[in-house]
């Protein structure tokens, strides 16, 4: 009897534990559905980048240690300070792209086209675009003299460290510059986003790369992916954008239009009296020779059709003289 009173409490105290067990374990299945994913997190992110949000971009850059750049403080006014270039190191690394559009005009065209691009060689630049035209027309006729003139359009990006010297040494092509424009765009603050913005899906990819390392089930494994492959296809075009915008600082951009003119020259001499009765018949005869030569030609066209005419004409002439004769002898 004792024996069965002993086994009876040993099996309660089991039941027990069992259901503390369970309570504890159900509790901490509802902790687990409510923390949100990792998932969830990073497809939050994302949309916050995609978005364009730029306090997303500061949270997500502040989560991964990467330090964006402080605002400069405002004034009593409440206008912003400039902050201070000699004691913020920072603010001297400015990410500044130069451009400069020129218009040239030679007498010597093929000289001052040489003369361009000796130059751009000796700075270290290169020539991205290269077009030529010419506006003779009437290349093909028998006139010796030209009648059109070359153009030419050229695309050169120079070392940023040369530009102002290249700039300058185009007054030395032999052309005379007709118009000049420069500008200079500060892109430091878009670089920084730009940087931000790599770093945090650097971050990201790392993140999803660990969580596909310790998924347990392929479905896990498959969200996991899609989601790594589209962090990886916007880190590959924020890194091309960066990089597009370090050859833009480091090469600047000058645009050339060079065209070809002639010299007039308004000097007139005033002709005497006879020298325009000589003018006039020396016109003259070029007139009647001119007249002459294109009777002859018309001739040679027509005298086919002249020949027939008149065969014709005689026909019709001896048939006249004929009838009007048959006339007479019926008259007599």
């Amino acid at each position: 009897m004792k024996k069965k009173w002993q086994a009876a409490l040993l099996l309660l105290i089991c039941l027990c534990l069992t259901a503390c067990g369970a309570m504890s374990g159900g509790s901490a299945a509802q902790e687990a559905m409510a923390e949100p994913s990792y998932a969830t997190e990073e497809a939050a992110e994302m949309d916050e980048y995609e978005t364009g949000s730029y306090n997303g971009l500061m949270d997500n850059a502040a989560s991964s240690g990467a330090k964006p750049a402080e605002e400069p403080a405002a004034g009593d006014d409440g206008t912003q300070e400039e902050p201070d270039v000699q004691a913020d190191p920072a603010a001297k690394d400015q990410k500044l792209v130069y451009q400069a559009d020129l218009s040239i005009q030679t007498l010597e065209f093929d000289s001052t086209m040489a003369a361009i691009k000796s130059s751009v060689k000796d700075h270290g630049g290169v020539i991205e675009y290269e077009s030529l035209s010419d506006s003779d027309y009437r290349w093909y006729y028998y006139e010796e003299t030209r009648t059109g003139r070359m153009y030419a359009h050229l695309t050169v990006r120079i070392p940023s460290g040369k530009y102002e010297d290249f700039v300058a040494s185009l007054e030395g092509t032999g052309g005379k510059i007709i118009s000049k424009s420069q500008n200079v765009v500060n892109i430091t603050r878009r670089y920084n986003d730009q940087s931000i913005l790599i770093e945090s899906l650097e971050t990201q990819e790392r993140r999803l790369m660990e969580m596909m390392e310790a998924a347990e089930s392929v479905e896990d494994m498959i969200a996991i992916e899609a989601r790594l492959s589209e962090v990886q296809t916007e880190l590959n075009q924020a890194r091309t954008a960066l990089a597009s915008m370090d050859t833009d600082v480091a090469y600047s951009t000058v645009n050339l239009d060079v065209e070809e003119v002639i010299r007039y020259e308004n000097t007139v001499q005033p002709r005497t009296f006879g020298e325009r009765i000589a003018q006039a018949l020396e016109g003259s005869k070029d007139n009647f020779l001119d007249f002459c030569q294109e009777a002859v030609i018309f001739l040679i066209y027509a005298a086919p059709i002249l020949v027939l005419l008149l065969i014709v004409f005689l026909v019709l002439r001896a048939i006249f003289r004929a009838l009007r004769g048959k006339r007479k002898a019926k008259a007599a």
